[in-house]
């Protein structure tokens, strides 16, 4: 839904937001927001934020984060976890000074 970076509101499309707009915005569709923040320690630090304990300048303070809307599970996974989303993660590692190589 949208990004904090480097002191910014930025849309999905990476347009600028105004603080006194981001409530509406992320809200609009949905009773309630996923913070993820930068280096979250594989999602340790992901906050679940309603329209009443959505506080921008609190959140800000995490730093550079993205805000994401719930997802909807498909009927598969809730064969294995009916209560909760299951989470398939895929963690990716570059080392500094060398170029990124695909996985063949």
């Amino acid at each position: 839904l949208a990004y904090f970076i480097n002191g910014f509101w930025l849309d999905r499309d990476h347009r600028r937001l105004e603080t006194s707009e981001l409530e509406a915005y992320l809200f609009a569709d949905t009773d309630a927001v996923f913070v993820k923040a930068d280096r979250g320690a594989r999602g340790e630090a992901v906050r679940k934020l309603t329209r009443d304990t959505f506080d921008p300048e609190q959140v800000s303070q995490l730093g550079n984060l993205v805000v994401q809307s719930a997802i909807a599970q498909h009927p598969f996974f809730d064969q294995f976890t009916p209560g909760s989303v299951a989470t398939v993660r895929i963690t990716t590692v570059k080392p500094p000074g060398q170029p990124a190589l695909a996985w063949r």
